[in-house]
């Protein structure tokens, strides 16, 4: 199964730049999914699609279908929650 991460943040947003380092630290230990960090104010067709109203939004996606959208800073386990089942 092909699974992506997106996080979508933005450059002023203090949980974003708490969520980084986790989502970094994802990507690697889980060398089969691909993690994507996409700026609100740059790519606002991708913010459209996903319907995204706050950041940090973080769209899970597996089987190119959303399998989960989370909203403001999440913890490792809880990101870490979403992914097992896909991967």
């Amino acid at each position: 199964m092909d699974v992506e991460v997106l996080g979508f943040r933005a450059e002023w947003c203090g949980p974003c730049k708490q969520l980084r380092p986790i989502l970094d630290n994802l990507d690697e230990e889980y060398e089969e999914v691909e993690f994507s960090h996409i700026d609100i104010e740059e790519q606002t067709e991708l913010v459209n699609k996903y319907s995204v109203q706050a950041v940090p939004t973080i769209v899970v996606i597996g089987n190119d279908e959303v399998q989960a959208q989370m909203t403001g800073f999440q913890p490792k386990e809880t990101i870490e929650e979403q992914l097992t089942p896909l991967v």
